[in-house]
């Protein structure tokens, strides 16, 4: 019995986690909007706690909170797609885990 892979979506979860990494170390939001659906939501832990929701929130801390960062690192920790939806976990040292939630519609 043959499981699907998801190579496609992995790759395409990649690349918008990329746009993510990019617009968190350089402090602009708009490097990471178009990697997003205006749906998408997004969770954190700082300090043991949790936070998030809509994206929107993200944009508007990035660009109010966030100082450019060129020394910036985060890793992809895992990315997990079941069906049409997908979450994934990056880890920024001294900074947060962020999970954005990436939900397909299956079109």
């Amino acid at each position: 019995m043959s499981k699907p892979t998801y190579v496609a979506d992995h790759i395409a979860i990649t690349e918008v986690l990329e746009k993510y990494n990019q617009g968190a170390a350089k402090a602009d939001s708009a490097i990471m909007k178009p990697a997003f659906a205006e749906e998408a939501t997004i969770f954190g832990v700082e300090n043991g706690k949790l936070s998030g929701g809509a994206i929107t929130a993200l944009y508007q801390g990035i660009d109010g909170d966030f100082r450019p960062s060129p020394e910036g690192r985060a890793v992809i920790a895992y990315i997990n797609v079941t069906g049409t939806a997908a979450n994934a976990r990056v880890d920024q040292p001294a900074h947060r885990t962020c999970s954005p939630a990436v939900r397909s519609t299956g079109s």
